[in-house]
């Protein structure tokens, strides 16, 4: 899953992350998750990569823009968090 510039800084909100945290459990520099907020930095698809990724691993679920409707991030319901599980995107909550 490719995070928009906007799901980015929303997901980080509703997790009550600082850039740092995103950043380190994403693997990536403070810098890359700023430019990225920013829409500085659109062409690098492997860091938005690791970054969508930490936010699903915490839970957040990232939607992409889907005929009217518009790009989004929601915490994930137990189905979400079981369907995760079964791709070997997310450990299961208590393990969190």
């Amino acid at each position: 899953m490719y995070a928009l510039s906007s799901q980015i800084r929303a997901a980080r909100a509703l997790l009550g992350w600082s850039i740092s945290e995103l950043a380190a459990r994403a693997n990536v520099s403070r810098n890359t998750i700023g430019l990225m907020e920013r829409n500085e930095q659109a062409r690098n698809y492997s860091s938005r990569q690791k970054v969508a990724e930490a936010l699903e691993a915490a839970g957040v679920r990232i939607f992409p823009r889907e005929g009217t409707q518009g790009a989004g991030v929601r915490f994930m319901t137990v189905e979400d968090e079981e369907r995760a599980l079964r791709e070997n995107r997310a450990p299961p909550s208590h393990e969190r």
